[in-house]
């Protein structure tokens, strides 16, 4: 049986996970939880008032008219379930993502980004080539996040003659891109990975 997972503890720990490699989040607090997430403090260390500015963090970064909002409108909870190699192939990237392969409004499918060449060249630090980079995590990290979502409505489709019209329903992987390459490289049949799955609202 999946484990239940409230919503604010999932991006609360999205937002911990990114912290010791991005620059996206700032302000007051900021800094020491990023010292505390570089040292390897673990998150469910973490006080009360630090988890709720990694949630108010998250809603100033993440929220708004971004993707992640899109695929997680409405969503009040998670499931922490693992995923086989087969169904991380199966499930979709972001736009963003779909983009350097094709086209950042038509479905892309984690298998066909990691096994296409990319439209032009790519940094080298870009979550595609994570598992060239030293120091991979085992899947026993953070789990990654996805969502169950309408691809048409998380797309922000409109109808455009260049796209023709679709109405997909599947998995979103939203985070943890560079965890889920790390996992897909190491090609084991027998392992799994460890995801926040959206409950249906």
């Amino acid at each position: 049986m999946p484990e239940a997972v409230p919503r604010d503890y999932v991006l609360a720990r999205w937002v911990y996970a990114e912290l010791p490699s991005s620059g996206r989040y700032s302000g007051p607090g900021v800094q020491k939880l990023t010292e505390k997430a570089r040292k390897g403090a673990p998150f469910d260390e973490l006080g009360e008032a630090e988890r709720d500015l990694l949630v108010r963090k998250w809603q100033q970064v993440r929220g708004g008219e971004s993707i992640f909002h899109a695929a997680l409108d409405g969503i009040t909870g998670f499931e922490l379930t693992h995923w086989t190699r087969e169904q991380l192939a199966a499930a979709y990237v972001i736009p963003m993502f779909a983009g350097e392969v094709g086209h950042a409004h038509s479905p892309v499918t984690f298998k066909q980004w990691i096994t296409t060449e990319p439209n032009a060249p790519l940094d080298k630090g870009h979550a595609r080539y994570a598992a060239d980079n030293p120091g991979a995590p085992s899947t026993t990290e953070d789990p990654v996040t996805a969502s169950l979502v309408q691809i048409i409505t998380v797309l922000g489709r409109v109808n455009t003659p260049e796209v023709k019209p679709f109405g997909l329903r599947g998995f979103m992987l939203l985070d943890g891109y560079h965890r889920a390459v790390w996992f897909w490289d190491k090609n084991d049949p027998a392992a799994t990975l460890a995801v926040y799955v959206s409950t249906e609202v």
